[in-house]
Parts: structure tokens; sequence; C-alpha cells
């Protein structure tokens, strides 16, 4: 938690079994890739319904296999997302389109990109995107954020060819570090298998590779929250509609995030958008005890990054990037916390005068 902070932004939850987990396999004397890394696998595959499911070191490593097993020369990702998927499309020397997001829901809707390569959809925050919207020749979509959200009934990251997991301390399942990549089709699963390991089949180099691998340890820890999953995902939601209820009996002057029909929204963030400028808010916020920050960022706004392009027009996005702002959420957090973190923000950003004040 930073020096000064009553309530921090996120902490990730820990039961105490992973210690076990760990010790076993400490003791075992298999560290790396294993059968810790299969069993965690099949168990994720499981959850989320798709066939296949290739554990990796992180969410941009599985986004990278994506890029490269698409083998799309143009590829086409939301401006208001973190950097990975796009960095990954620098790095392979992709041609990058940078699209808009709807300003309610704050995904990409109404993309049609078929003929041109490779669609990146992020289902930002855990909210899913629309994905009957969503046109393109190949599809990887950016569930980083996602684990336990659904779109009328089916996982997100199983609609598409290929879905990226990630495992960062902020997420709901974590494991430090550490992604996943999902499929339903078996050569791309055998074939994220054998980049991720340095080209290696069986004994041989059959491709360029790397060494993307996850760590039995790793998977110990990711096998003991995904058991633990379904009452994360269920104290998660009912802070969420705690915060939403308050935001609106208080009459703050923000709207949350706005979901679409069939839509199961994880809340591994509780963003909101204001109608001030958010860095202000977050100093503010800060001076009080309350770690909040940004929704997340508008790529071509990042200056010094290859994609800065402020001459786009990119408006929802460029709103958003100033606009919105994620409030406090993790497991332990208590109701009075969640009081006193929106009594705060409506001392800073004050009463939605439209609502009757």
């Amino acid at each position: 938690m930073p020096i000064g902070m009553k309530i921090p932004l996120a902490r990730p939850v820990f039961f105490g079994e992973e210690l076990e987990e760990v010790k076993s396999v400490l003791e075992s004397g298999w560290w790396t890739q294993g059968p810790k890394v299969e069993e965690f696998e099949h168990e994720f595959a499981r959850f989320v319904g798709s066939r296949y499911a290739v554990a990796v070191s992180s969410c941009m490593a599985a986004l990278h296999l994506a890029l490269i097993i698409s083998e799309e020369r143009n590829v086409a990702v939301p401006d208001f997302t973190f950097p990975s998927v796009a960095n990954s499309a620098w790095i392979l020397g992709r041609n990058l389109k940078l699209l808009d997001v709807n300003v309610d829901t704050y995904n990409v809707d109404e993309v049609d990109e078929v003929g041109w390569g490779c669609v990146v959809p992020t289902h930002i925050f855990g909210n899913p995107c629309d994905m009957a919207k969503v046109k393109g020749d190949f599809i990887v979509e950016d569930a980083a954020c996602s684990i336990g959200a659904y779109l009328k009934r089916r996982h997100v990251g199983t609609i598409g060819n290929i879905g990226c997991f990630s495992f960062h301390p902020r997420k709901l399942l974590s494991t430090g570090e550490g992604g996943m990549l999902v499929t339903n089709n078996s050569e791309i699963a055998e074939k994220a298998r054998i980049l991720r390991d340095h080209g290696r089949e069986s004994k041989e180099f059959v491709l360029y590779g790397y060494n993307f691998r996850m760590s039995d340890i790793t998977a110990a820890v990711g096998l003991i929250q995904l058991r633990h999953l379904p009452e994360i995902l269920k104290r998660r939601r009912e802070q969420a509609e705690l915060y939403t209820r308050l935001i609106s009996e208080l009459e703050v002057e923000a709207r949350p995030q706005q979901t679409v029909n069939g839509a199961i929204h994880n809340y591994q963030s509780y963003v909101v958008r204001l109608f001030k400028d958010s860095k202000e808010i977050i100093a503010e916020m800060a001076r009080r005890g309350i770690e909040t920050q940004i929704g997340t960022f508008a790529l071509h706004l990042q200056q010094g990054h290859p994609l800065s392009l402020p001459h786009l027009s990119i408006p929802n996005s460029k709103l958003l990037y100033r606009k919105t702002l994620t409030l406090p959420l993790y497991h332990e957090m208590a109701e009075a916390e969640q009081v006193y973190v929106v009594q705060n923000l409506t001392l800073c950003v004050g009463r939605d005068k439209k609502m009757g004040d």
C-alpha cells in the first residue's frame, strides 16, 4: 500500500493453502513446467469451457503467441486499453489500426474488419465486449481481466479463435505473474505449446520460439486460486452492486461502466466516468487516504511510445482516458470502506444536478 493510504487500490487475496501447494512442488524437485502446469491447464480449460488451454509466463506472452499464430499482417486493436497487445504487434512488425470504443461500455462495438486481418477486442475491466458486432478474419480476445465473465452464457475468451488471460496480482485469479491461452482448435493449441518452449516439439526444435513457459510453482498457486474462484467472483459482484447503489443513492456525479445485453461483468475493476479530469480527482482522493487511478490508457496519446499519434481523431478513447476513474476494490474490502470511498468521491466530484440537486 502506498505510504499514507488508508485504502489501497487493490490487494490480492491469499487463502493460505497456496503455501502447502508450493511446498509440495518445492519438495518434489520439479520446479519448472511440469505436472502442475498440465493440471492447471486442464482445470482452467474446464472452468472456461474451452477444449485446450496453454499456460504461459504472462498475458502479453499469450497475446504475442496469438498474433504469431494468426499469421495476419494487419492487426486492429482498441485504442482505450493497456498497451500489451499493441506492443506485441509493434514488436512483430504488424500494421496496426487503432479502434475507438463505446463511451458507456468502454469496449469496441460495430467492428467490421473482414479483409483487414486480425481483430483483438478487449473485454475491458472484465466487461464483456459485444462479440456479435466484432467481425474479422481472425479474432483474438484480450480477456486479461475477464476470468469469470460471460456473454450469453459463454465464457469470454472462448468465442473467437484464441482467448488470452492474465494472472497478474490485480486479477481475480492471481499467481503473481502468468497467463493462459485458450482455444478450441487443436492445431492452434499445439503450435502455442511448441512456440512457448523455444520452438521445441518432443526433442526436436522445429520453429523459432520463446521461453514463455509457466513454472509448476506458479501453477500450484493458480490451482488453489481457481478452486476459490466462485467465492471470489460472488464477493466481487456483491461489492460492485454496493458501489453502484451508493453512487445512485448519494447522487454522485459519476457514471458506472455499462454492460450490453446478455453480459455478466466480473468487476475485476470498478470504473466510473466523471465529468471532471480524473487526474485532479486522483490527487484529491489520495490526500484523503484513498488510492485511485485512471481507467486505462488511450494508446494514441502516450508520449514517447511508437504509437503516439496525437493527431488522430479517436474521441471516445480520448474522453475516457481523461475522465474515467478506478475505485478501490479487493476481496477483503469492508462495506464501511466502500462507503468511505463513495462519500469522499462525492465531496471531490459533487452531486449530479440532473438527479435533483
